[in-house]
């Protein structure tokens, strides 16, 4: 059975320049030995700090060894449920008539409903939604990784596990800013605190994106300055040298 991808950058490098850190190293490590329950990580950290891209480099890298790989934007619960939609049609092929004559019933049927009976309705398209994924993962028994990706609202928080492939031999990774996100992680150990660069992969990320390619030591003594001032944020350093 083909492997499957999503989305289409994962396959090709995601970024084109990544600093190295040691949370890339953690995130290979501690996913490294098979499981045949689903294990659940966490990486907390600032927004700005690098999150995105770690996820990314690390499902590009990885991409041998996963024959499934899905990605959800999970910064509001209708962006999640909109993704949710979007993978569900495309993993799954043949499913995208059948979701949107659904969704046209249901959308004429809470015309006329109460806001409650709207919600629960919307809700419940969506909750089809993740059961065809699952029950297309069960099929497939390839290994499989889904990013949850930007899960900073506590709304979102306290709903995610309700999306998580349960039951199935698997990886999540969720990207959270906000600390108590770290409990989704199924072992103390998958929750892993995402910081600032290193100061050498800060200096080097910024000269890359000021275009300076042999610095002299004026200029690397500037660059030292400037990343430490910006706490060494991979998305301020990268902003900064533009």
């Amino acid at each position: 059975m083909p492997s499957f991808f999503y989305p289409d950058r994962i396959g090709r490098s995601p970024v084109p320049y990544f600093s190295n850190r040691d949370e890339l190293q953690d995130i290979e490590q501690r996913f490294s030995a098979r499981s045949t329950s689903l294990r659940v990580m966490t990486l907390v950290g600032l927004g700005g700090s690098g999150k995105t891209q770690l996820e990314l480099k690390y499902a590009w890298m990885q991409k041998n060894e996963y024959e499934v790989v899905l990605w959800f934007n999970a910064a509001s619960m209708e962006a999640l449920y909109g993704c949710l939609e979007r993978v569900a049609c495309l993993f799954t092929g043949m499913v995208h008539p059948m979701i949107q004559k659904s969704r046209a019933t249901e959308t004429a049927t809470t015309e006329d409903s109460t806001q409650n009976t709207a919600l629960t309705l919307y809700q419940s398209r969506h909750s089809k939604d993740i059961e065809l994924i699952k029950k297309e993962l069960r099929r497939r028994q390839q290994r499989f990784l889904c990013i949850f990706d930007g899960a900073d609202e506590p709304s979102v928080i306290d709903q995610l596990p309700r999306y998580f492939p349960h039951n199935l031999a698997g990886d999540v990774i969720v990207s959270p800013r906000r600390m108590e996100a770290s409990q989704l992680a199924t072992e103390p150990e998958l929750n892993i605190e995402v910081k600032g660069l290193p100061e050498e992969s800060a200096c080097e990320l910024l000269l890359y994106q000021a275009g300076i390619t042999q610095p002299n030591e004026h200029e690397t003594r500037k660059a030292e300055e400037i990343v430490k001032r910006l706490d060494y944020i991979a998305l301020a350093i990268d902003l900064a040298g533009r």
